[in-house]
């Protein structure tokens, strides 16, 4: 099969939603959203626009390398920078899961509530093509390995209860056409790079 080389180990794993669907879903409280020490692998490197300071200290930034906590380097206030960090009103619950202790509160960032599929310009982002959400290193997410798709999208009726494509049994036509929306949507992502953090 030609599957697109950068999603060969979990192309299978792929979701494929429309927005009300994905706006519909509830947060499991993983938290690996909000610590990089919780995602698999220290994977989510995204806390970006971190005045100096720190978000009104709720936000450790970490040393990528090491996952110890770091000063508040030139850069760290852009938007898209690319860093590891541990929130410190995060609390893991006896069962694994976790709480916000600022949850609704005016303390709490508004990035937080944004977090997948709730930010502003969403809309229009998915007008422009396919959204590859950023969920790929969060294993426990409830947005894992997902894409989201317009409602017109013919993805929607080829999947199977779970949300999946039965690829096994899709054309190879269909196939492509998967493959398709796939390439889009990664090559979209990818055209609105975060910036490496600087040493």
């Amino acid at each position: 099969m030609d599957v697109p080389s950068d999603w060969e180990d979990w192309w299978d794993e792929l979701r494929f939603v429309t927005l009300d669907e994905a706006k519909a879903m509830e947060c499991n409280r993983c938290g690996e959203c909000c610590s990089s020490l919780r995602a698999p692998g220290g994977g989510m490197w995204s806390w970006g626009a971190s005045p100096k300071g720190r978000h009104y200290g709720l936000i450790t930034l970490l040393d990528e390398r090491t996952l110890e906590p770091r000063d508040w380097q030139l850069g760290d206030d852009h938007a898209r920078a690319h860093n590891a960090y541990d929130c410190t009103a995060l609390e893991v619950l006896a069962d694994g899961t976790t709480n916000c202790a600022i949850y609704l509160k005016a303390r709490q960032p508004a990035r937080c509530l944004q977090f997948p599929v709730y930010y502003d310009g969403i809309e229009d982002e998915l007008a422009a093509g396919p959204i590859l959400l950023r969920t790929e290193p969060l294993n426990s997410c409830t947005w894992y390995l997902m894409i989201v798709v317009e409602d017109a999208s013919p993805l929607l009726d080829w999947r199977r209860r779970d949300q999946r494509l039965p690829w096994a049994r899709l054309s190879a036509k269909r196939r492509a056409e998967a493959y398709d929306v796939i390439r889009e949507a990664e090559r979209l992502r990818e055209s609105i790079q975060p910036i490496p953090r600087v040493y």
